[in-house]
């Protein structure tokens, strides 16, 4: 989805087999992402993101790495959480810029 339509009734689109690759061994999913493009990581059934360490088995991200030209960010447990910023009751958001 565009970055521009995040805070609209935008519909999230399913990605097609040919624009990820799953590492099985590793448990991780590859994306590429062209400039200006979001894409969902995680859908909450619950109010808000949970951010108390000890609620930590409800977030099933377990590390997240974006890279690109401007560098890298990786976070692992509960620093992947601390990534997100509150744009909204129901949006968070982790910007690479």
């Amino acid at each position: 989805m565009p970055v521009s339509q995040l805070h609209s009734d935008g519909q999230w689109q399913e990605l097609e087999t040919g624009q990820y690759a799953l590492d099985s061994e590793k448990h991780t999913i590859v994306v590429r992402l062209s400039g200006g493009e979001a894409f969902r990581v995680e859908r909450l059934q619950r109010g808000g993101m949970v951010v108390d360490e000890g609620d930590e088995g409800r977030f099933s991200i377990v590390g997240i790495a974006i890279k690109g030209a401007s560098g890298t960010i990786s976070a692992q447990g509960y620093d992947v959480r601390q990534q997100f910023v509150v744009e909204s009751k129901t949006l968070y958001t982790l910007t690479y810029r």
